[in-house]
């Protein structure tokens, strides 16, 4: 908002936010006909070169918008042109994603921009009564293939019919219904400031349901409601939520005033408030990711400068009015931004490099140890993560040490591991993950070494883990097996009927609580 001031630097930024996303549209168009181009994993939807379908139907929507603003704001035919290209491209991007919640938000968003033209062109009659009959036919269109949903020709429209094979009555049983459901709960127990930003996994933990595990294991893990509104209550509580809605509200606010005032034209206040409008209702479905914050905070300071520089006398004479910079101040400006990249880029990158040194001696039999001394000492924020990669490593690794004939070192390197994920337990001692994989760590060096305190030491961190999050299948169906191995049949049991009391429909406890029963007699 402070550096870039007038329209003409705006316009270029723009401009350069459509030709970067024409190339990431262009490469979710490939991966339609080439599913595997670009190491895309998510089948018939395109990731791009962003990893997540998601990312690119979100990344659709905010093209589209653009696209359109410069169609109707630029004055040469050949940025016409290129804007209402690039902009199509994004509108496509959001059917080769395939997600549903950036249609959903597309449609209202195409409604709301309808609806801040009809406020904003009030004094053209005719084009009000156009825009009102577009959006009755629009609204009678959406109605019949609601009403048609089930035939095969709707059914088979690209992202159309994915969209409409949602059943409302049933969401609140499905994975994602789940989490929004956990979601009000955990906001429910910290409802002014919330579990902290990031935490709304914590919350999950807690009030994990049986249920989840019907989907299969990738479904019981969130670190996310899949609903960045009710995520930011959970995680942020009431304060951190209406703050959140405040971005969009406040900014929608601005540009309303803007236009009272007259310093607006129609197409800024209707197109701004219309794309705010889409991003929000996209993301009750989903969850903002670097890519969104990217071009979301992006617009933010694009309407704060207009509104805050801008006036209809002066908007072309503030471009470039402040450019030049004194020296002195060009050099620390300089200095302090190679230091960030030092330490936020340079510095992790060769911590992982030297992650990846220690994991490949480990695979190699060798000793690690050294390796790991060097990627200590270098400054990274992602310490925990290298602790988890490394130990996770050794403990696939213990095995293959023992039987190369290798045993003292297997202990050297277990002793290692078990610190290094210990420090991790005291850091996130509510990140069950840490525990589960401290719990396999203690598991196999007990299986190879035969020391029963190893599996004693596992208990006690599967009954924290149980503490932590209570009706989570997988630690009662371990704590189980750790209890069977140390001849506590009886509280075996228990806890096996404990998980088919949570949900008798998983027959996974069902079998393990039959094969209890077998092999003890």
């Amino acid at each position: 908002t402070s550096v870039v001031r007038g329209w003409k630097d705006w316009r270029w930024l723009l401009r350069t936010f459509l030709f970067a996303g024409s190339i990431v549209m262009g490469i979710a168009f490939i991966q339609q006909f080439n599913n595997e181009f670009l190491l895309n994993t998510s089948g018939n939807r395109s990731a791009s070169t962003l990893g997540n379908a998601i990312y690119v139907g979100g990344y659709g929507i905010f093209l589209t918008f653009v696209g359109w603003f410069l169609v109707v704001k630029e004055e040469h035919i050949f940025w016409k042109w290129f804007a209402g290209i690039t902009g199509f491209l994004g509108f496509l991007g959001i059917f080769f994603s395939g997600t549903r919640g950036a249609f959903l938000g597309l449609v209202v968003g195409i409604v709301a921009l309808f609806i801040f033209y009809l406020i904003t062109l009030k004094a053209n009659k005719k084009i009000r009564i156009f825009l009102g009959s577009v959006i009755l036919i629009g609204m009678a269109i959406f109605g019949i293939l609601y009403l048609f949903r089930s035939n095969g020709v709707v059914e088979n429209l690209p992202l159309v019919g994915r969209f409409f094979s949602i059943s409302l009555s049933g969401f609140a049983n499905t994975t994602r219904g789940m989490a929004w459901g956990i979601a009000v709960q955990g906001w429910q127990e910290k409802p002014i400031l919330g579990w902290g930003p990031g935490n709304y996994y914590y919350a999950f933990n807690k009030y994990y349901r049986p249920e989840f595990l019907r989907f299969g294991y990738r479904e019981t893990w969130f670190d996310a409601a899949h609903n960045i509104v009710l995520n930011n209550f959970t995680e942020r509580g009431v304060i951190g939520g209406v703050i959140y809605l405040s971005l969009f509200f406040g900014a929608i606010f601005m540009l309303l005033n803007a236009y009272r005032k007259k310093t607006f034209d129609p197409h800024t206040v209707s197109v701004g408030s219309a794309f705010l409008v889409a991003h929000l209702v996209q993301t009750f479905t989903v969850f903002e990711n670097p890519t969104s914050y990217l071009y979301f905070f992006f617009f933010l300071a694009f309407i704060n400068s207009q509104v805050t520089y801008i006036s209809s006398a002066s908007q072309e004479n503030v471009s470039g009015a402040q450019n030049k910079l004194p020296m002195a101040t060009t050099v620390m400006v300089s200095l302090t931004i190679l230091l960030l990249i030092y330490s936020t880029n340079i510095n992790p990158a060769r911590a992982n490099m030297a992650t990846f040194e220690v994991m490949r001696t480990v695979y190699k039999l060798e000793d690690p140890k050294d390796a790991y001394k060097l990627v200590t000492s270098i400054p990274s924020p992602h310490i925990d993560d290298i602790r988890n990669d490394v130990a996770r490593a050794i403990s696939s690794g213990l095995r293959a040490y023992v039987q190369a004939g290798k045993a003292q070192l297997a202990r050297d390197l277990f002793q290692l591991a078990y610190g290094e994920i210990s420090k991790n337990r005291q850091l996130h001692p509510l990140d069950v993950r840490v525990h589960s994989q401290q719990i396999m760590l203690a598991q196999e060096a007990a299986l190879l070494s035969g020391d029963k305190t190893l599996l004693l030491e596992a208990e006690k961190v599967v009954e924290d883990a149980l503490a932590k999050s209570p009706k989570r299948q997988q630690f009662l169906y371990t704590a189980a097996g750790i209890k069977i191995q140390l001849n506590k049949i009886p509280e075996a049991e228990a806890l096996y009927k404990q998980a088919i009391a949570d949900d008798e429909k998983i027959s996974e406890s069902w079998w393990r609580l039959a094969l209890l029963y077998s092999v003890s007699g």
